[in-house]
């Protein structure tokens, strides 16, 4: 706690510098501390946003913060006698939490009563991408710019390297909507209609395969949609196609899921699809099922992208 140490930090890094002193958990037990009481917040409801201090350091973990939420911030960090570049850009364990006004004292009091240190910085802003971001140390302004220009300074690296690989047209366009980008507008009922897969009264529910492969990340919330719309849901992986332990003879459909397969180390969805294909126990599995007329099948992102290449996507059901 109170240590600013910038030994192999991005800020090191920047300078091609290593550092003598570099980060660490000096107190392991408190980790364990920080991490019960912010499971607690979480399960009282008491958090709405919240980022890890890693790379970059603090000042990163608020502009991110600050991007992912498209709003202004308004941080003044209290460090008497420290300079503003460690304070800034050391990369300490911490986190950096949202809370609601009415809610704050309440969260600092649980952090300080584990024996951790907890601050509050300031408040969040206005929204949009000319929104303010003002950050402070001390009391003295140390960055004050609006959301859209600074969230494209942190994307120039990547435009960098689009521009080597894509359309310049392509990417300059992207540029220009990142700076102009605006949130989303919802507008929710205050009731939904209850939804349910039609089935025979008093017969089974239809069941539904949610299929995965290694590295695949979406595969609850695809579990949890289909059970709310009234299928009996089953957790399928392909190694379960693969050794023959689950067939899908008894399932009406197949939701090929979200994610990155093989870390797309192979391209997107290539490993997967050459499991789907060449497999002799899987792939026989699915195109049974593909040719069966009372099934149906649905990908989404990486599953989209597989059902693309064995030809599933405007293909002949053959």
């Amino acid at each position: 706690p109170g240590q600013h140490r910038l030994g192999g930090t991005a800020l090191a890094q920047c300078f091609s510098q290593l550092g003598e002193q570099p980060p660490n958990l000096d107190v392991p037990e408190n980790l364990a501390h920080a991490f019960n009481v912010t499971q607690g917040l979480l399960r009282d409801r008491l958090l709405c946003s919240g980022h890890d201090v890693s790379d970059g350091g603090l000042i990163t973990c608020l502009l991110e913060m600050a991007f992912a939420g498209n709003c202004g911030i308004e941080v003044d960090v209290p460090a008497p006698g420290v300079d503003v570049l460690p304070v800034l850009f050391a990369e300490e364990p911490g986190l950096v939490l949202e809370v609601q006004e009415a809610d704050l004292g309440q969260v600092l009091e649980r952090y300080w009563a584990a024996g951790l240190r907890c601050l509050e910085l300031g408040p969040t802003g206005d929204a949009g991408p000319h929104a303010l971001v003002r950050v402070s140390v001390n009391g003295a302004v140390v960055l004050e710019d609006t959301v859209g220009q600074l969230r494209a300074v942190w994307e120039e690296t990547s435009f960098q390297l689009d521009r080597l690989q894509t359309e310049p047209r392509c990417v300059a366009e992207e540029e220009q909507g990142l700076r102009e980008r605006t949130g989303p507008s919802y507008c929710l009922p205050l009731t939904f209609p209850e939804v349910s897969v039609s089935h025979e009264p008093g017969g089974p529910m239809p069941r539904v395969a949610i299929l995965r492969e290694e590295g695949s990340n979406g595969d609850r919330e695809m579990a949890d949609a289909f059970h709310l719309a009234g299928f009996e849901v089953w957790d399928v992986t392909m190694q379960d196609l693969c050794s023959g332990a689950i067939g899908l003879d008894t399932f009406r459909g197949v939701a090929f899921v979200g994610g990155f397969s093989y870390a797309d180390v192979l391209g997107s969805a290539k490993g997967w699809a050459a499991a789907v294909t060449f497999h002799p126990l899987a792939g026989a599995e699915l195109r049974r099922f593909r040719k069966r007329p009372d099934t149906f099948s649905l990908g989404v992102c990486n599953g989209c992208q597989l059902l693309g290449l064995p030809g599933w996507v405007g293909g002949s059901p053959r």
